[in-house]
């Protein structure tokens, strides 16, 4: 079975929120209506496993899935782009991500991003608090989930079919560090802030915002394709000269679903 564009990738059912991913479905019910002369008509049948399991390929295959959390601050830092929270990461997909060329991530990667927004206000903004304690629960909370996101999990089936967790926040991280992005291990989760406080005694006194927000959100989001941090400035991984220098050479084996690989030697398989 193929999903169009005229069916909802992402929908919202009884307070949960799904995203209709690649993979195996069973359909336990189908439900038809439709008009007829005198009236309206309708019927309701309950397949067999046999009957109503089906597939979900090809046109999601480069669809990479985002429950996107903002707070009430960001849409302010998105505007400074000319960008919407909703359209964040259609515009993150097409940043011009190259050497001399005009690859984008979305022709580097073949990726479409398809979000879904929700808005978090965390009651703190202590990066690393906010990544290890209160991001999972979170996340699974905004898509209905009787538990948090799992991290990590190898498959899509427990995050209700989305891909990739990620927070963009126009707060400004509180712990006295001038982190301001942060993934962990490859991780299927990942936060971008608007900046960070310079505390002194413990007391945050002076703001230094992010006027690269951008940036920093593209940054985690390629950690989470095994993109490595790297010595030299200037580019978005902190890598210069071949794609193999910004790209780790095993950069393969992705999260989740993501189905798209890079590989060092410069072959794209797609």
């Amino acid at each position: 079975m193929e999903v169009h564009d005229y069916l909802n990738k992402i929908f919202t059912t009884s307070g949960k929120t799904y995203a209709l991913n690649k993979g195996l479905y069973n359909v336990n019910e189908v439900y038809v209506t439709g008009w007829k002369p005198g009236g309206s008509w309708s019927d309701t049948d309950y397949p067999s496993v046999s009957e109503g399991q089906f597939k979900m390929r090809n046109s999601t295959d480069n669809y990479v899935f985002v429950a996107h959390l903002y707070d009430s601050l960001f849409p302010a830092f998105a505007d400074d782009f000319g960008k919407t929270v909703n359209g964040w990461f259609d515009f993150i997909e097409s940043w011009d991500f190259s050497y001399g060329g005009t690859t984008d991530l979305k022709t580097l990667f073949n990726i479409n991003f398809h979000s879904k927004t929700f808005e978090w206000n965390p009651s703190s903004y202590k990066i690393n608090d906010l990544f290890y304690d209160y991001l999972a629960p979170a996340g699974g909370a905004a898509l209905g989930k009787s538990g948090d996101w799992q991290e990590r999990t190898g498959t899509d089936s427990n995050n209700h079919g989305f891909d990739l967790l990620f927070a963009t926040l126009g707060g400004l991280n509180e712990d006295g560090t001038s982190n301001i992005g942060i993934t962990v291990g490859h991780s299927n989760m990942g936060i971008a802030m608007g900046g960070y406080w310079i505390c002194i005694g413990g007391f945050p006194v002076w703001p230094v915002m992010n006027l690269n927000i951008d940036h920093t959100t593209i940054h985690e989001v390629l950690h989470t394709y095994k993109a490595e941090d790297l010595s030299s400035s200037g580019y978005i991984m902190t890598g210069s000269g071949s794609w193999d220098n910004v790209m780790h050479s095993d950069t393969y084996d992705v999260v989740n679903h993501y189905q798209d690989r890079y590989y060092g030697d410069g072959n794209f398989d797609f």
